[in-house]
């Protein structure tokens, strides 16, 4: 008879799937968790909110998906921000803004996600949105876009 033994990678490459399942759930569901890897932890008021970036590449003008998410409640609220590069012909100096539409511009990525922060947690307050029999009330809202 042969005993068949747990392989430790196995097993380890079981539980980083169940921890991703149980995230994205989670996530989809707006339930209390904290980000696995936020970019980001800031506190504002007492409360904490986790701050995530998406998006990039190589281009000197790109959009950004910035999502708040409120430790205690699990709501999320999300930002499409323009990330532009400018470099001067003739200083050769490089300027770098973050912009929402109907928002003043930002120079630095902390000064916007501070801004982005400021702006969720109003829209953040309050109970959380789950509701264990009919499931999420709210849906993350995007904000801004390409302008």
């Amino acid at each position: 008879m042969t005993i068949l033994a747990l392989d430790p990678t196995r097993a380890f490459h079981r539980f980083q799937a169940s921890m991703a399942t149980a995230h994205t759930t989670a996530r989809v569901q707006q339930r209390p968790y904290n980000p696995v890897q936020p970019d980001a932890v800031l506190t504002l008021d007492g409360q904490t909110y986790a701050v995530e970036w998406r998006g990039g590449g190589l281009s000197k003008t790109m959009e950004l998906t910035c999502t708040v998410t409120r430790h205690d409640t699990g709501r999320a609220h999300e930002f499409v921000l323009i990330r532009s590069e400018r470099q001067s012909k003739r200083t050769g100096r490089t300027t770098v803004r973050y912009n929402l539409k109907g928002q003043p511009a930002w120079a630095t990525r902390d000064e916007a996600q501070l801004a982005m922060v400021a702006l969720a947690a109003p829209l953040l307050t309050g109970l959380s949105a789950y509701n264990p029999v009919t499931g999420p009330a709210l849906l993350p809202v995007r904000l801004g876009g390409a302008a």
